[in-house]
């Protein structure tokens, strides 16, 4: 998958865009309704930000404050809530940040409009928040806990991967009627103490299964026919 930054180039700090892209949430995930009526054009800003109303901005700030509760983020003094619709991507997202007493981010969250989390990042680390992580098993196991925590139930088989020093990643790939949804999935990373860095869900709308399946033996025949028409060899 091409990876489409749905963080703002703009009104973020350098080095929380490079923590996001590091955590890998520069990603497009499940986010809402499309943004269809306001379509993209080559040239103009790709991303249009505005303010959510209090009524709005109440529900996101719930929902982030039990995700961050579940997956042991530090208790925010205030949040902001901004309602972010991508024209490249055609999707809509809200974003929650959560600022700590001196003001600064201390974690990112991302709700689709439909409340489903899609993407949260802590930012900054402390160390000794979890139990030190020295095998895929113990690694893929932890991450499954993160995920459950906040309502996600990723599908077997997992691949976790030892980044060094970054920590543990783990990814879940999305299946839909037993084929694999290329770029779709959970990813969950974790610090090497078992800590709690970042999570993405990434799922693109896919066509409708086909009403008639084709058998395999049909299938092969077909591409063997239009294989020998393309290219007439043996």
């Amino acid at each position: 998958m091409s990876p489409i930054s749905l963080f703002r180039p703009v009104r973020r700090p350098r080095t929380v865009l490079l923590l996001l892209a590091t955590a890998g949430l520069l990603v497009t995930g499940v986010a809402g309704n499309a943004v269809a009526t306001d379509p993209y054009v080559g040239g103009q800003a790709a991303t249009r930000v505005s303010q959510l109303p209090p009524v709005a901005a109440g529900p996101a700030v719930e929902r982030a404050t039990q995700a961050g509760r579940s997956l042991g983020l530090p208790t925010a003094a205030r949040r902001t809530v901004e309602r972010v619709d991508d024209l490249r991507a055609a999707v809509a997202f809200d974003e929650v940040t959560d600022l700590d007493s001196r003001g600064r981010p201390s974690a990112v969250l991302r709700f689709g409009t439909d409340g489903r989390l899609v993407a949260v990042l802590r930012l900054g680390w402390e160390p000794g928040h979890g139990r030190a992580l020295t095998t895929d098993v113990d690694a893929t196991a932890a991450a499954l806990g993160f995920a459950q925590a906040v309502g996600i139930k990723p599908v077997d088989p997992a691949v976790a991967r030892d980044d060094g020093a970054s920590g543990w990643s783990v990814v879940w790939e999305r299946v839909v009627d037993g084929v694999p949804v290329p770029g779709d999935g959970v990813r969950v990373q974790l610090w090497r103490d078992g800590s709690f860095h970042s999570l993405s869900r990434t799922e693109h709308d896919l066509a409708d299964r086909p009403a008639t399946l084709l058998e395999v033996s049909v299938a092969q025949a077909t591409v063997t026919r239009l294989l020998d028409t393309w290219i007439p060899a043996e």
